[in-house]
């Protein structure tokens, strides 16, 4: 089965091409996006690789910001212009294979129809905290992790303090970028859907499906609108469109996301980092979880080489024409 993966990246091209070459069973293209903070200069082999493309335009991903959601489509539109049907799965540069190629293959063939993802409604993933995603507006105000400002709706605000918001805005962003920032946080948030979902960022879902959820965004600028000044839109945005999709009967079945993910519970917004300890787990997840995140290279190189062992690439027969193929 072709099998098309979209890679979000932004360090570690030994790890990228490593995951790039686990992948690579000969039905299957990588899509890399590497940010654009981040040299070339180390990716050389990623880019020679027949497996793997790095996609065009680069952006500079913002953690929490609208830039993320921007990657992966960038991502996801050149996987689509390959003209070549498969299925589509998201992943970060550190997710790493926890399963067999011919094991991976087997199990999306026989789900080829599904769109595996996870969440609920805004209220039921994060509770009270899913009003900082609906009645603020969020907004980057560097590139750091973690510098993003919510802001309630300027028009809610005394006078006093939107003028200081405004002087704020303006001397951050300038004089007219930081006015048109300032009339875009003015009114209050109005949700594009009555009923918002969201939860983990990674997902994989039909070719079709993915054409539908690109076209859908394409004719729904609202969306755009409203999501480029919400907090992790990516955690959001597409959970929301497939059930928009999911209504008109465009999405046939739902099961829960394909990447195993551990999030301490004081996290700060970043999961676990898996090393040897986490082995025995990592190879007695479900049949329907084929990858894991978060893997670094530099720090458990050994994680690496037992999951390889556990669970060998068995690379098939290179296919690499353009053409074809088969909640």
């Amino acid at each position: 089965m072709v099998k098309h993966y979209l890679v979000i990246a932004h360090r570690g091209p030994e790890q990228v091409h490593r995951l790039v070459t686990r992948l690579d069973d000969g039905s299957s293209h990588v899509w890399v996006h590497l940010d654009a903070a981040t040299p070339l200069e180390g990716w050389e082999g990623l880019s020679a690789h027949p497996a793997a493309t790095l996609v065009t335009p680069r952006l500079r991903c913002v953690w929490g910001a609208w830039s993320q959601v921007q990657s992966i489509l960038v991502a996801l539109r050149a996987a689509l212009s390959s003209g070549r049907p498969g299925y589509v799965v998201l992943l970060s540069g550190q997710d790493y294979p926890v399963r067999s190629a011919a094991a991976i293959d087997a199990y999306l063939d026989a789900h080829r129809n599904a769109v595996h993802l996870e969440g609920g409604t805004l209220e039921q993933t994060w509770g009270e905290r899913a009003r900082w995603k609906t009645d603020y507006y969020c907004v980057p105000f560097s590139d750091r992790r973690g510098d993003l400002k919510l802001i309630p709706p300027l028009s809610s605000l005394p006078l006093r303090d939107r003028v200081n918001w405004t002087r704020l805005l303006v001397g951050h962003e300038g004089i007219g970028p930081g006015l048109r920032l300032v009339a875009d946080l003015m009114p209050p948030r109005r949700p594009v859907v009555s009923v918002q979902f969201g939860g983990a960022s990674w997902w994989g879902m039909p070719w079709d499906v993915a054409g539908a959820v690109v076209h859908f965004l394409d004719t729904h600028p609202e969306f755009e609108r409203y999501f480029r000044y919400t907090q992790c839109p990516d955690e959001i945005i597409f959970h929301t469109v497939i059930d928009q999709l999911r209504s008109t009967g465009q999405v046939r079945e739902i099961l829960p996301k394909l990447t195993h993910v551990v999030w301490p519970p004081e996290s700060n917004g970043s999961p676990k980092v898996l090393g040897m300890q986490d082995l025995p787990e990592l190879l007695a997840l479900p049949e329907h979880v084929l990858f894991a995140r978060k893997l670094d290279l530099d720090q458990d190189r050994a994680l690496f080489d037992a999951l390889d062992q556990a669970s060998p690439r068995q690379h098939a027969a290179p296919d690499r024409s353009t053409g074809g193929g088969a909640w």
